[in-house]
């Protein structure tokens, strides 16, 4: 039975051999070429190839680094003072010879056409407006009593402006203008001499003019003369209202020497 098999086995493996002879034989190749490869042969080598250049990179700009979280805050920029307006102009100072602003004081005594001196004073007070404009109020006061004789009084207050259109570094000339008010028992008019003592008291408006020169001895000191009149006249004396324009030297002209005293 081995034996059958074995020639079996013989036979076939021959009649494999021979188709296998014809087959190649009919494609024209060699029955000794190389057995095919098995399929466990090791994959083929790929081709080399050179590798492949890094690309070039452009320049980029420095990267700005991110402020950390921690850092202090960039300083507040203060906002500008406000614009202040400019000071006003200030006044130039006066010279060593300018009266303006100044205000002085001064005493007076009157002498008539009839009288060295007569009785009762002045009292004045003058403020200068500029270098050349004043205003002088004034007040002028009379107390007479004689032995024997009732007292005779009389009061004036009155006001001038005065304007100095000539002066030096320390004399001055004035002329000037006001009004005045008088009361007065007096002999005779107010500015005139003393006489009888009239039965009524005298009322009166009037208009007075003056002209005097003033000499400076230093900034706050003076003296001078001052020579006033009585241009218009309007009084009441008893029930009869009087009124008189006139310049005379007979009741109301009087000369005055004065001194004054300013301050800055």
């Amino acid at each position: 039975m081995n034996k059958l098999q074995g020639k079996l086995v013989a036979g076939l493996t021959m009649v494999a051999f021979f188709g296998v002879l014809g087959s190649a034989h009919a494609q024209g190749q060699s029955p000794y070429a190389a057995p095919a490869q098995s399929p466990y042969a090791a994959p083929a080598q790929p081709p080399y190839a050179a590798p492949a250049q890094p690309p070039v990179m452009e320049a980029q700009p420095p990267m700005v680094q991110a402020q950390p979280q921690w850092a202090p805050p960039p300083p507040m920029v203060q906002a500008a003072p406000p614009m202040l307006p400019p000071p006003p102009m200030a006044a130039a100072p006066n010279g060593p010879n300018d009266m303006t602003g100044s205000l002085g004081f001064g005493v007076g005594v009157e002498a008539g056409n009839n009288d060295l001196v007569r009785p009762g004073a002045n009292i004045y007070m003058r403020y200068w407006f500029n270098d050349s404009l004043s205003i002088l109020p004034s007040l002028q006061f009379k107390l007479y009593k004689q032995k024997g004789s009732d007292m005779q009084w009389g009061i004036a207050p009155s006001t001038q402006v005065m304007y100095c259109p000539w002066k030096t570094a320390s004399t001055r000339f004035a002329i000037g203008g006001g009004i005045g008010l008088s009361f007065s028992k007096w002999g005779a008019d107010l500015g005139g001499p003393v006489g009888p003592k009239p039965a009524d008291m005298e009322v009166k408006i009037y208009v007075p003019i003056s002209a005097g020169v003033e000499h400076f001895f230093t900034r706050w000191f003076s003296m001078g003369i001052l020579m006033t009149d009585h241009l218009v006249d309007y009084g009441k004396q008893g029930d009869a209202w009087n009124l008189s324009v006139s310049i005379d030297n007979t009741k109301s002209l009087a000369m005055v020497g004065f001194l004054f005293f300013y301050t800055d």
